[in-house]
């Protein structure tokens, strides 16, 4: 069985993305207790009560303490058994990952997914992305140095300097960056790799500039070019593409989202969550506050 916690918080918002989160952190407290009485309120939902990952997402659940960490974790193993193998999964921004910060994180989480995006300045400015590119590289080596070795890196394609009216002042090619950002990820050696095409949802800052005509329409033909330069190049570094996004070397698969494709039953925690038990799927509310409120008195 499989469990999701969705923490719904970041630093500041990418101008890309639609996932429900808050940058108001002043709820995080209250809402770590609400995640943690769903958790018990929910304790009948899945067929058995032996969970096989646990997997926290976002937002940015690199911004819990380890004492919000252990909170949540006491109140799994009272109403769940964690399989000694099971994988445990954290999303992580580079800009959080500080010795300090994996320490605490170790005695937690096995797995990290962290959201690089891209090693190129430019394109994280655009993206208003809290790390910067040295960040991108070396949160890697830090993790790697830290002991995680289950790790994942995500990536962006179907970017352009012209689309996106971005100028560098770099004449490279889209491709040749792109291919830059591909190179450093292998260089890094991480043994998974998550690459996502850049889309523009209607109610993000970037498809608002849509509207506006300060972004041009991302160019289908040339994120099918840097798909396919893509598959290529990791298939020529021994990275089996074991779904369309997804990339792993020595078959080390999301165990977690692969449970999603496989129509397994899995438990999701947390506003804006959803469910699968087999027979129907629901999904929690994506509002923090009303989230709180529905639970206090439960």
């Amino acid at each position: 069985m499989h469990l999701y916690l969705h923490i719904p918080f970041c630093k500041q918002a990418c101008h890309y993305c639609d996932f429900h989160f808050s940058t108001n952190l002043t709820a995080k407290s209250e809402l770590v207790e609400a995640i943690c009485r769903e958790i018990e309120l929910q304790k009948e939902y899945l067929p058995t009560r032996t969970l096989e990952t646990v997997y926290f997402g976002g937002g940015t659940p690199s911004l819990l303490t380890d004492k919000e960490l252990g909170q949540i974790f006491e109140t799994i193993a009272k109403f769940y058994t964690v399989q000694s193998d099971a994988e445990i999964t954290l999303e992580a921004n580079p800009d959080d990952l500080t010795p300090q910060k994996l320490a605490e994180l170790k005695p937690f989480v096995n797995r990290l997914s962290i959201g690089l995006q891209s090693f190129h300045e430019p394109y994280l400015r655009f993206m208003n992305r809290a790390h910067n590119a040295q960040e991108s590289e070396k949160c890697v080596k830090l993790a790697q140095d830290a002991g995680f070795e289950n790790l994942t890196i995500d990536l962006m394609y179907g970017m352009d300097e012209a689309l996106l009216g971005i100028d560098s002042g770099t004449s490279a090619s889209s491709e040749g960056l792109w291919q830059r950002d591909l190179e450093m990820a292998v260089a890094l050696n991480t043994p998974h790799i998550s690459a996502y095409n850049l889309t523009i949802e209607p109610q993000t800052a970037l498809g608002n500039w849509l509207k506006k005509g300060k972004v041009k329409p991302i160019d289908d033909e040339l994120s099918a070019k840097h798909l396919r330069q893509m598959m290529d190049f990791l298939e020529a570094n021994r990275y089996e593409q074991y779904e369309i996004s997804n990339f792993a070397r020595n078959q080390q698969y999301a165990r977690h989202n692969s449970s999603y494709w496989k129509r397994r039953p899995y438990l999701g925690v947390g506003p804006s969550a959803h469910s699968f038990d087999m027979n129907t799927r629901q999904y929690n509310i994506a509002n923090n506050a009303l989230y709180i409120k529905s639970l206090k008195n439960l």
